[in-house]
């Protein structure tokens, strides 16, 4: 109960029961009616009305005053009838004096989020992992401590520590956020984490991440809650920019004001202006850069290019700015910076990231934003979702106005598993740079590693109208709410009607019930405007995930849902904060911010390798009952077979539309060649990708691919996801047959027999076969993910990607053209490329070429590995059999009593090893979380 409701409540029992006789007691001001405190309610329709309605309350609801009131005698009927109208206006609810609206609400714990109902998420794992540990340890720390050493009990620790690490404990799932400058990607990942000030967010629009910023788990090592590795370029490589830049501003300084070319001129200048900022940013402490005319002044001193005395200056201070970073110069170009609190960190960061006034460093003076020198910076903190082994990457905007953010971003991309397109909710359905970035995603990872993420889902006026059609759930929660209103609204106006009475000022009582009450359905009246908000922020939510959802579809021809959140960051982190009073909570529920719903997506990501791996475990566990010949003989034939009839559906692909992709290709040269002379010949300089205020942004080679794309893709994909999974089958099934060799060997082998060496092998068996279906998923886990990466580098357009590697030749050799009489530049020029383009084993052909190189390359290297890792398993197998077979034992009293008591350990070990199955298998159970009535 409330402290103050109780204590008014007491107050006026205790006024009551001392109350004087009506002819003794002076009315109080203090329960004058005051027309302004309720500005939402109505004026009576008159005074009669108001004295008999209060009349009728007083009458009926204080059954205990000490007033007395003469009134006619009434019947039965009519007494009924003015007790239910009096029921309406108030009751004896104990809860209008129990208010806690006043009370403040706790920050929301995102770790108090539930976990999705998946088995890497169950509790029996913990306990798996820890009595798993416990038992390697104990065999470990016998033998490390046991006075006999021999090969065997090193061979019995190699193994032991092999155990120590779970597969999945080192494996790391990559997740890239991306979007245009200002879709609120950093406010994003600040709700990702359940950190206020982490990622620094600029409400401006301004791109405020200049480098890749990654966010990792903290290491158990870890001094301070925060930590920041920062790691720079190489210092040939800081150098190399410095001098790029220097020549990019003197060729834009001495270039020929009536140079014809415009685009040469457009792309000097951007590259001119990208030269200051990056200058103004290193060398901001220098009196030669305390402003735009001074910094400009300075380098237009330059006599050259390369002018030798300039560029030794500038060299100089990029030395002093690494120096003051990196103490030992030698060792690594990594910085490190410590925080107890996020802000910290995030303040720590800054200059490493963007560019900011006033820049401060602890334990050195220098005055400079080092960004244009840093390669990326890595955060480290603790936290839920980042212990499941996910980094998380705010990267630069994709269409950032400098170059090398852009290049950056595009280069880390292809390292991530996972893209999360970030974007605000404002025409998402039609926006082209979202759909682009979801398109791109697409080719790089293909399907099932895209997620989109649409911010400001709270910025809603409520008092639009809706421009899209609900849905039946939708009408009938908005109807309900309506019908709440109206409920609330005429209980409201009664309270207003008898709080209006002069006879109610004679009850202090029932004054104080009537205003408990009347504020309990304020806040009723509150939470439904809330609800009604709610209810369209959901609605629109729901159109926008379909239409984005329907477009992905289109475009990319994928069948696979695409998964979309439209998120609320900044109504998530009022949650976060918490500290509200209840009576006045965010405008949205923490589940309406879908904050909660993200976060449990990216929870399950993880998992989904390792519920894969058990459903294909009956099918890569099959009898070993085929006999043919040699296990590498048994690889190679597997792979021969591979290469040939499967993969070769590639360059049959190929060579049946080479043609039409030529055709296709001869109309959008035709096309291209209409744009203006100087545009046409940037494009070209460019390497096909150029764009300015004055050119529509061009991508030739994403245009010559999309035939490509549309040919080649389904055959990579049904390799991909079919074609792969039989092979890692087909491979664990014949393998099988040198191991069936070793127990027919073993079964005619009388020494073995008289050893007992068919018992031991045979129980050992199982756990090499094991062995064996995990090599092969690590196999076919390498082979998707290579011919993943072919297909990627055959469609897409990335700088190091087949066709344009191939068509930069092709650029160059077009621009290069010899002039011909009579003929146009630009006319010479758009021939020449049409010419190369159109080209019978021209620029398609030559993709073959290049997929073929690539594949023989990645599957030799990758049959090379099987082929170690099988043939260890079958070593470490005769190892087991010839140690059992073997009559020569060392009969030293060490060796025995070694023996003898490594052996006394193994019963209760075995004991220990099925509670921990049975612990293990827990995890495949549902969990049910039991709800509270």
């Amino acid at each position: 109960m409330h402290r103050a409701s109780l204590k008014a409540r007491q107050e006026a029992l205790k006024m009551r029961e001392h109350v004087q006789p009506e002819s003794s007691r002076q009315e109080s001001p203090l329960f004058q009616p005051d027309p302004t405190a309720h500005p939402v309610l109505q004026e009576p329709r008159n005074r009669h009305t108001v004295d008999a309605t209060a009349e009728e309350y007083l009458d009926l609801t204080s059954t205990e005053t000490h007033f007395s009131v003469e009134q006619p005698a009434e019947s039965v009927p009519e007494q009924a009838s003015r007790k239910r109208r009096a029921d309406e206006v108030s009751d004896d609810d104990e809860d209008d004096f129990e208010d806690d609206s006043e009370d403040l609400v706790p920050a929301h714990d995102p770790d108090s989020e539930p976990l999705p109902d998946l088995p890497m998420y169950h509790p029996s794992v913990k306990e798996v992992e820890t009595l798993s540990s416990q038992l390697i340890s104990e065999f470990q720390y016998f033998i490390q401590n046991a006075e006999y050493r021999d090969d065997e009990t090193d061979y019995l620790l190699e193994q032991s520590k092999e155990l120590e690490h779970p597969p999945h404990e080192s494996h790391v799932l990559r997740i890239a956020l991306i979007g245009d400058a200002g879709q609120g990607k950093s406010s994003l990942l600040n709700s990702m984490l359940g950190q206020e000030n982490l990622a620094i967010h600029a409400a401006d629009g301004n791109s405020c991440t200049f480098v890749v910023v990654e966010y990792a788990q903290a290491s158990t090592t870890q001094k301070y809650p925060f930590q920041a590795s920062v790691e720079f370029l190489s210092r040939q490589a800081c150098r190399d920019m410095v001098k790029e830049q220097l020549k990019n501003f003197y060729l834009y300084r001495t270039m020929d004001d009536e140079e014809s070319d415009e685009e040469i001129a457009n792309e000097r200048r951007l590259a001119s202006g990208t030269c200051m900022a990056v200058f103004y940013s290193l060398f901001m402490g220098r009196p030669e850069f305390q402003d735009k005319d001074r910094a400009e002044d300075f380098l237009s001193d330059a006599e050259s290019a390369e002018d030798p005395r300039l560029v030794s200056k500038l060299m100089s201070w990029t030395d002093h700015v690494l120096d003051e970073f990196m103490s030992d110069r030698d060792s690594n170009d990594v910085a490190t910076l410590y925080a107890n609190t996020a802000s910290q960190i995030s303040d720590s960061i800054q200059p490493f990231t963007m560019a900011m006034e006033d820049p401060l460093f602890e334990g050195t003076d220098i005055v400079c934003c080092p960004w244009p020198l840093v390669k990326k910076v890595l955060v480290s903190l603790n936290s839920r979702i980042l212990d499941q082994g996910i980094i998380i990457a705010d990267l630069p905007g994709t269409t950032d106005k400098i170059r090398t953010r852009v290049d950056n971003a595009r280069r880390y991309l292809q390292q991530c598993d996972m893209t999360i397109v970030v974007n605000n909710m404002a025409r998402a359905i039609d926006h082209a740079a979202l759909h682009n970035h979801v398109n791109e995603s697409f080719k790089r990872k293909r399907s099932g590693n895209t997620i989109v993420v649409g911010t400001r889902s709270d910025d809603l006026q409520i008092a639009s109208k809706q421009s899209f059609p609900s849905i039946p759930t939708e009408e009938k929660a908005m109807a309900e709410i309506v019908e709440q209103e109206a409920s609330v609204k005429k209980q409201v106006q009664s309270i207003d009607i008898a709080l209006r009475s002069p006879q109610l000022k004679k009850d202090m009582f029932q004054r104080l019930k009537l205003s408990q009450k009347k504020a309990r359905l304020v806040r009723e009246k509150d939470e439904l405007i809330r609800k009604r908000y709610e209810v369209r922020v959901s609605a629109r939510n729901r159109h926008v995930r379909q239409g984005i959802a329907e477009q992905y579809h289109q475009d990319t021809k994928d069948r696979s849902p695409l998964p979309v959140f439209c998120v609320s960051n900044i109504i998530y982190m009022q949650h976060l904060s918490g500290g509200y009073p209840k009576k006045a909570p965010p405008q949205l529920s923490l589940e309406a911010t879908e904050i909660p719903a993200l976060r449990t997506h990216l929870f399950s990501q993880p998992s989904l390798g390792s519920v894969s791996k058990l459903k294909r475990k009956d099918e890569l566990n099959r009898t070993f009952h085929k006999s043919r010949g040699s296990l590498k003989e048994t690889i190679d034939d597997v792979a021969y077979h591979f290469t040939e009839h499967i993969f070769g559906e590639i360059f049959k692909v190929i060579d049946k539309n080479e043609i039409i992709w030529i055709n296709r290709a001869r109309r959008k040269c035709e096309g291209w060649a209409k744009l203006k002379p100087a545009g046409y010949a940037a494009v070209l300089r460019h390497n096909g990708e150029w764009g300015t205020k004055t050119i529509e942004p061009q991508n030739w080679n994403r245009d010559l691919l999309m035939s490509v794309e549309e040919h080649l893709s389904p055959v990579f994909d049904a390799i991909h996801d079919e074609s792969c999974e039989n092979l890692a089958t087909e491979i664990a099934e014949r393998v099988g047959d040198a191991v069936e060799r070793l127990n027919n060997a073993l079964k005619v082998d009388p020494a073995a027999a008289l050893s007992g060496a068919i018992v031991a092998f045979r129980a050992n068996l199982k756990e090499r076969r094991t062995q064996i279906d995990k090599i092969c998923e690590s196999f076919r886990k390498s082979v998707k993910k290579k011919i993943r990466q072919i297909q990627i580098r055959t469609t897409t357009d990335e700088d190091d990607h087949y066709f344009t590697e191939i068509m930069k030749e092709v650029y160059t050799s077009a621009l290069a053209a010899p002039k011909v009489r009579g003929k146009r530049v630009h006319d010479v020029r758009s021939e020449a490329l049409l010419r190369a383009v159109t080209t019978q084993d021209g620029p398609y052909k030559k993709i073959a070429h290049r997929i073929q190189k690539a594949y023989d390359a990645m599957f030799s290297a990758i049959t090379e590995k099987l082929w170690n890792d099988l043939n260890g398993v079958f070593e470490r197998t005769r190892h087991d059999v010839n140690q059992v077979c073997s009559t020569k034992e060392d009969d030293s009293p060490e060796a025995k009593q070694m023996r003898e008591e490594l052996l006394a350990m193994v019963p209760e070990a075995r004991e220990r090893l099925e509670e921990i199955k049975k612990e293990l298998a827990k995890c495949k159970e549902r969990r049910f979380i039991k709800m509270e009535e």
